[in-house]
C-alpha cells in the first residue's frame, strides 16, 4: 500500500480506484467508522461487515475538502 501526503492537509493518504472506475482517497489508517476495504487487487470496495479493516474516505476527514470538491454539473433548461 503505498501513502503520499494529501496536497492540502499533508495527512497521509492511500490512492485506491473503486468499483465505479473512479479514485478515491482513503485515509492510511483503517478506522472503527470506516466503510472502504482495499481488496488484494488493490481496489477500494464498500463493506459494512464486520471483520477487516476499513478505511474512511479522506473527502470525509480532510479539512481543505472543500476546496477540492467538483461541482455538479448544471442542467439546461429547455
Amino acid at each position: 500500500m503505498n501513502t503520499v501526503p494529501c496536497k492540502s492537509c499533508r495527512a497521509m493518504v492511500v490512492w485506491v480506484e473503486m468499483q465505479s472506475g473512479k479514485r478515491m482517497p482513503l485515509d492510511a489508517v483503517p478506522a472503527a467508522n470506516g466503510t472502504v476495504v482495499i481488496g488484494q487487487d488493490g481496489k477500494g470496495y464498500v463493506d459494512r461487515l464486520p471483520g477487516r479493516a476499513k478505511f474512511v474516505s479522506h473527502f470525509a476527514t480532510c479539512p481543505f475538502a472543500k476546496k477540492h470538491r467538483r461541482a455538479a454539473p448544471t442542467r439546461r433548461r429547455r
